[in-house]
């Protein structure tokens, strides 16, 4: 995949998840259009069951991603802060 998207350096790829990062709506529109294009090019067949287009916050590789940045999954974070705290030095 990363060869596929190649020069797109509004692309996030990991294996065959993509992430397209667009500031306006207008400007998702044409990143759509030229990843749609390179894919076409290189005959990547994409299911649309597993896509969300212009969406202001996803969740990708255990992270949410929306237009104030990237953060931790709730579920990934409360696993280590609700971690039982040691209660003597040897169970430290």
């Amino acid at each position: 995949m990363d060869q596929v998207l190649r020069g797109l350096h509004f692309t996030y790829a990991y294996i065959d998840d993509v992430l397209i990062a667009s500031s306006s709506e207008k400007e998702h529109c044409q990143h759509l259009k030229q990843i749609l294009d390179r894919l076409k090019e290189y005959g990547v067949i994409v299911n649309p069951s597993k896509c969300q287009l212009g969406v202001l916050s996803l969740q990708f590789l255990g992270h949410t991603v929306n237009m104030d940045g990237i953060s931790p999954l709730e579920s990934r974070v409360s696993a280590v802060r609700d971690f039982p705290l040691p209660k003597s030095q040897r169970k430290l």
